[in-house]
């Protein structure tokens, strides 16, 4: 008897991509570190709150200690349960993995509606800023350039893949008709 897995095997001729990590350049560095530097204040005070809260409750140090580890490590479990550190792109359709939490995880190809480029500042305003709490873009990749928009049915997200030719070869090869803006690459 085999163990049951929560994701089947890929397909024989699924294409695994990784997400680009790292800054194209200074500029894109500094862009990032201006977009990321409010989101490392609010943990900042997320975990303060909590070490405060803990302090006043029982006038104890040690506790008010536990208290702020307690949620620096719901925040970081938070960013790992929701991270996306690779797509497949096989017969099925786009797999997020491993995410564990948050939406998409897995899109069928009948729902998706689009694959396109994204400019920078969309990838800044939609995929990074705004919903604050429901990133579209979950990568963490730390460069607002070279992503694409994937549009679905309920929604939308982006994906900045490291090797964009193999990005678009794969999906094409399973649904041409969703790269509208090819000509323009």
């Amino acid at each position: 008897m085999t163990p049951h897995r929560r994701d089947p095997l890929p397909a024989p001729d699924s294409v695994v991509l990784r997400p680009n990590l790292a800054p194209e350049d200074w500029r894109d560095a500094l862009l990032t570190f201006a977009m990321g530097l409010p989101f490392i204040l609010v943990v900042a005070l997320f975990v303060a709150a909590a070490a405060a809260l803990g302090f006043a409750a029982t006038r104890d140090m040690g506790v008010a200690r536990f208290a702020a580890m307690m949620a620096l490590l719901g925040v970081g479990l938070d960013v790992s349960l929701r991270g996306v550190r690779w797509l497949r792109v096989d017969a099925r359709g786009l797999r997020f993995g491993p995410r564990r939490w948050g939406t998409p995880r897995s899109l069928p190809w009948d729902q998706v509606l689009s694959v396109e480029p994204a400019p920078r500042r969309e990838v800044v305003v939609r995929g990074w800023v705004w919903p604050p709490l429901a990133r579209r873009e979950p990568t963490g990749s730390l460069s607002s350039l070279g992503h694409y928009r994937i549009e679905y049915r309920g929604g939308t997200c982006y994906f900045p893949p490291v090797d964009a030719v193999a990005f678009r070869n794969a999906i094409h090869h399973w649904r041409p008709d969703l790269l509208q803006s090819e000509a323009a690459l």
